[in-house]
């Protein structure tokens, strides 16, 4: 019985996998963005991925200062940069498919795309798809901008 339920787990483990991934435009440098101002990015999935796209917004007050979008535009107007997210996220609707997210930052005042962070998870289903995705993508995201954040001030 124990073989049988290692084999099961050792199987699963192989099943279950994910990817992540950040492009930097040319020239950027990521660490001169501090604050984040979301709501005005888009978001893109079908209804049932929008407690995706919440949980993905959850992570980013990890990363970033948040900010409201006075103190976007006032924060810029200082000197400040400030990152717009556009959130995407689609899942296949098959246990076994993958489920992807990624996130699009703009420069908020010249609207110039400076990087996407993407992820993917497979799982043995769809919700551990996304959980995998999900799981990739913060590890990214504080990676990437992690030192941005204002833990780290």
């Amino acid at each position: 019985m124990k073989k049988i339920l290692f084999a099961i787990m050792l199987l699963c483990s192989l099943v279950s996998c994910g990817t992540s991934e950040t492009v930097v435009s040319t020239g950027v440098n990521l660490s001169e963005y501090e604050y984040c101002l979301l709501g005005t990015g888009s978001t893109s999935g079908d209804a049932d991925v929008t407690d995706i796209i919440l949980r993905v917004e959850n992570i980013l007050p990890e990363v970033f200062t948040i900010v409201s979008k006075e103190r976007a535009y006032y924060l810029v107007q200082e000197g400040n940069k400030v990152l717009t997210p556009d959130i995407s996220v689609k899942s296949e609707k098959w246990d076994g498919g993958y489920s992807y997210i990624s996130v699009a930052f703009r420069d908020l005042s010249t609207g110039r795309l400076l990087a996407v962070t993407k992820s993917s998870g497979q799982g043995m289903s769809i919700e551990e798809d996304q959980h995998i995705a999900l799981q990739k993508i913060r590890k990214e995201l504080i990676s990437k901008f992690g030192n941005n954040s204002k833990q780290q001030r």
